[in-house]
């Protein structure tokens, strides 16, 4: 044992809050010696140590140690409850085949983490059985902690059995830590949906989440524009800590602007009378709430929401008694909440707390790399519910993926646009999609992101001109204009600009004067940079 931990300590279970479980594993290939099952005998039936249950896992060739142990607990007066099963595996040899049986096993079995400690004696001389159920006790897949029997002989009758809980060392055997480096990508690949994902930067927030989410269970904060991807990763924390943490809670989701007024506050804490409907903080007691647009709570909310994640204590409306409520909570803001502290929209302690955990997922336009694999897999998606399997041909593919890669592509909403033109693609009456849908799809999108620049939904020039002079310009100046102001509004500057715009003719050019250019063309139509980007201190 001493190449997994390097420190135990002697463990009193009288002095835990929660009853104590004990997994008892009897090993397929070896027999038990009877000294063995004589301490375990002591250690379960022992009044002071208090365990309240044993379960006993046992394999083919191990069932003679197993029911004699069984027994012996059985039949002592005031001892635990004895219960036991049989795993079947070929070959115990195998990891694979223990971690797939093991696995099955454990995940049916009701936990209960919240009112119960659980304990796993790890067999001694079983070194591939304690390298597996290591696997599953630091995945959570088992949320138990590692144990062994040991015997002191200064007891009155000459021995003391006790029970010591194993502290993992942080250079222990390779194979544990393989194990949890695989259980990690297994997480991330939950998180990610399967989508493999090529950005560093989205990467990089996946495994902040992961970390948070099976950590201490503070307030998690996701921030970011609509359409990134926000609840959908709330909706797999949640999944991901139920299935790892064994949590029996539900999720439930609301928005912050259900949260304002009285009726809001009714339905954050309820009433509380008997027969009303609980609260949403009664309702997610033990699982996750998820809160969007969380800055659209008001002050009051914030406070009540403020004091239970802190002290776990609410009180309804029509109630005397507080009541207490425990569960993560999972928010998100597209807004500079920074800002919001200083226009007394946002408490400043609240946002202190959200804060904790914070997370700002990239949008589509800065996550390029993974538009195609996202593509593809929202097609197949859509492709069977439709029952048919719908793909683009090479030209038509090469033509949409090279569009929705370039500057013309805005993606202001982000995966719903994708989204939605890959359902109209999908929508069409053939299996191989042409060129000239595709041609028409991406119109479609120019068309969709012109009007979403205009804060009128409507023509997109009237931002920045008036009227009249919208209806003075030629059908070739306007679509030259609304291209023009669309890569400017994207640059971080007007030379940046210029360089885009004059990509062509400036390589033919002794002197590249882009910037000069391009202020030259915007004064045409009575415009300077500043006007098109919207800010005064636009670099020049």
């Amino acid at each position: 044992m001493s190449r997994f931990y390097t420190s135990c300590y002697s463990f009193i279970l009288f002095a835990m809050i929660h009853p104590p479980v004990l997994f008892v594993i009897f090993e397929a290939t070896r027999v038990e010696d009877d000294a063995r099952i004589d301490r375990l005998v002591d250690l379960a039936s022992d009044l002071r140590n208090k365990i309240t249950r044993v379960e006993i896992i046992y394999f083919p060739g191990a069932h003679l140690p197993a029911g004699a142990f069984a027994e012996r607990v059985r039949g002592k007066k005031e001892g635990p409850i004895v219960r036991a099963r049989l795993v079947s595996v070929e070959d115990t040899k195998d990891s694979g085949a223990l971690l797939a049986a093991l696995s099955e096993q454990f995940r049916a079995y009701p936990f209960l983490p919240e009112e119960e400690d659980y304990y796993v004696l790890l067999p001694p001389g079983a070194p591939i059985l304690q390298a597996v159920l290591l696997r599953l006790i630091s995945s959570r897949h088992l949320p138990a902690k590692a144990a062994s029997v040991a015997e002191r002989p200064d007891g009155p009758d000459g021995r003391i059995v006790e029970l010591r809980v194993l502290e993992m060392s942080r250079e222990s055997d390779p194979r544990v830590t393989n194990s949890r480096i695989r259980e990690k990508d297994e997480a991330i690949s939950f998180l990610l949906g399967g989508v493999s994902t090529h950005s560093a930067a989205y990467e990089k927030v996946i495994l902040g989440v992961e970390r948070a989410a099976l950590g201490t269970g503070q307030a998690i904060l996701l921030r970011g524009e609509p359409g990134t991807g926000r609840a959908r990763l709330a909706r797999r924390l949640f999944e991901l800590r139920r299935v790892r943490l064994h949590l029996r809670g539900p999720f439930v989701a609301t928005s912050g602007w259900n949260l304002r007024g009285a009726s809001g506050m009714a339905t954050l804490v309820g009433h509380g009378s008997e027969g009303s409907p609980p609260g949403l903080l009664a309702s997610a007691d033990s699982g996750v709430l998820f809160i969007s647009d969380i800055d659209r709570a008001d002050m009051e909310h914030q406070a009540v929401l403020l004091r239970v994640l802190e002290n776990r204590l609410y009180l309804p409306l029509a109630s005397g008694s507080e009541k207490t409520s425990s569960f993560l909570l999972i928010a998100t803001s597209c807004e500079d909440l920074d800002t919001l502290v200083g226009t007394e929209q946002l408490r400043a302690d609240f946002l202190a707390k959200l804060k904790t955990w914070s997370f700002n997922l990239p949008p589509l336009r800065e996550r390029l790399e993974d538009l195609e694999t996202a593509f593809d897999f929202i097609l197949l998606r859509v492709s069977r519910r439709s029952g048919r399997r719908v793909r683009l041909s090479s030209e038509a593919r090469e033509s949409y993926l090279a569009f929705c890669r370039s500057r013309k592509a805005r993606w202001t909403n982000n995966f719903r646009d994708l989204v939605a033109s890959a359902h109209r693609l999908a929508s069409l009456p053939y299996d191989e999609i042409p060129l000239e849908d595709v041609v028409e799809e991406i119109e479609t999108l120019r068309r969709t992101w012109a009007a979403d620049l205009s804060p009128l939904g409507h023509d997109p020039l009237l931002a920045f001109l008036h009227p009249q002079q919208i209806a003075d310009l030629d059908h070739f100046d306007r679509v030259q204009l609304e291209e023009v102001i669309a890569v400017c509004r994207e640059s971080r500057s007007l030379s940046e600009a210029g360089r885009v715009l004059f990509d062509a003719s400036r390589t033919r050019r002794k002197v590249t004067n882009d910037a000069d250019r391009l202020r030259k063309y915007l004064s045409k139509f009575g415009l300077d940079w500043r006007d098109v980007v919207g800010h005064e201190d636009a670099t020049l």
